[in-house]
């Protein structure tokens, strides 16, 4: 819910061939119901082109250089490649993946999943 406020104090800083990438795994809810984080930014930047960087990674597993995983979704191919080159490193492989809304998806779902394997894994 914070994303709009922070999108619409930037929105008039962009340049104009800017484009965003969003980490954040999640869906927001509005009046139209289910709404797509990188639809909210979109939307709210004027169009900007959003992509998104989805996978099971913890912050500390990155910030400590261990072996990660993530995909990269986006619209423009253009705009992965880019993003792509500058994410991807010898510890944190970054794949691309045109199918950005999928990728979005299952990224939150992912969150749903293993909430629901550690409630499980502690009931025993």
């Amino acid at each position: 819910q914070f994303v709009k406020g922070v999108c619409e104090k930037i929105r008039d800083h962009l340049e104009p061939d800017a484009f965003a990438v969003s980490l954040i795994k999640g869906i927001d809810s509005s009046k139209k119901g289910l709404v797509l984080t990188s639809t909210v930014i979109r939307e709210t930047l004027g169009g900007v082109d959003c992509s998104v960087l989805m996978g099971a990674n913890l912050a500390t597993e990155v910030a400590s250089k261990q072996f990660c995983e993530s995909t990269l979704g986006c619209t423009h191919p253009q705009h992965g490649e880019v993003l792509r080159k500058l994410l991807h490193s010898s510890f944190f492989r970054v794949g691309v993946c045109t199918d950005a809304c999928t990728v979005e998806l299952c990224g939150a779902l992912k969150n749903v999943v293993a909430v629901g394997a550690g409630i499980c894994d502690g009931l025993g």
